[in-house]
């Protein structure tokens, strides 16, 4: 499982896109570069989740990535949030 914080260590900006007070401060998205991947794995921006899944985003769609692929790969999380 994933071990997010529970709490961000920084102030958050809630007037910028995603970030809004009704969502959690801290969740993530997985992306993967160099893959084929199902539609369901691709990462999108309100695919997010928090900690071990507690909470998840309205496109979340499973806790794990379908990976085929026969090239270099490259994974990462990504946010729509930022902070000041």
């Amino acid at each position: 499982m994933n071990e997010l914080p529970d709490k961000h260590f920084l102030p958050l900006d809630y007037t910028v896109h995603g970030a809004g007070e009704e969502v959690p401060d801290v969740r993530t998205v997985v992306h993967l570069h160099g893959g084929r991947t199902e539609e369901d794995s691709d990462g999108y921006p309100d695919a997010w989740f928090t900690r071990n899944f507690q909470t998840t985003g309205p496109f979340f769609k499973k806790e794990s990535m379908n990976i085929v692929t026969f090239s270099p790969l490259v994974i990462y999380g990504i946010t729509i949030t930022q902070s000041e």
